[in-house]
């Protein structure tokens, strides 16, 4: 495991700590949208278990019973416990999916943007330093460093580890 999170460290630390806890929140966020998955996969199931007792044209189950109870659908006729259930399960499966791409622009612009600030502060740091310094150095590796190492800590290390 720590083999795993020694590269994200790295990467973070390039970040200011407000951004890191950004980072944290977004973690969380995308943890907290799993949940609408597994309720919806869950009203899905309670849906198959609803139908293929209907079909048996047997009691339903006991923790069909329970979930139906819990949602105020025991009163309801069988095409609507059915309608109702497939219309939430949507709704959750649909809005966490939205939700989520939502989400995953708002973090991927943000690092976009930490990057190309970093990618700045880079340039104006190489600049700075003398011609001779700056010789020592192939032209081809300042700019990936610049460039492409930049956008690969961001983009590709920390833009991976919420998703």
């Amino acid at each position: 495991m720590r083999r795993y999170l020694e590269p994200v460290r790295n990467a973070a630390s390039v970040l200011p700590s407000g951004d890191k806890r950004k980072i944290i929140t977004v973690c969380i966020v995308q943890v907290s949208l799993s949940f609408l998955d597994l309720i919806g996969v869950a009203l899905v199931g309670v849906l198959g278990a609803l139908s293929i007792t209907a079909i048996r044209g047997s009691e339903t189950g006991n923790r069909t019973s329970q979930v139906l109870t819990f949602l105020n659908l025991e009163n309801l006729g069988f095409y609507n416990q059915v309608m109702v259930l497939a219309v939430v399960a949507a709704l959750l499966l649909i809005g966490r999916t939205v939700l989520s791409m939502y989400f995953t622009q708002r973090y991927l612009r943000f690092l976009a943007y930490r990057s190309a600030a970093i990618s700045s502060n880079l340039f104006s740091k190489l600049i700075s330093q003398s011609i001779l310094d700056i010789q020592k150095r192939n032209t081809q590796e300042s700019l990936f460093i610049i460039t492409e190492g930049v956008r690969r800590i961001t983009i590709g290390i920390l833009g991976n580890i919420v998703f």
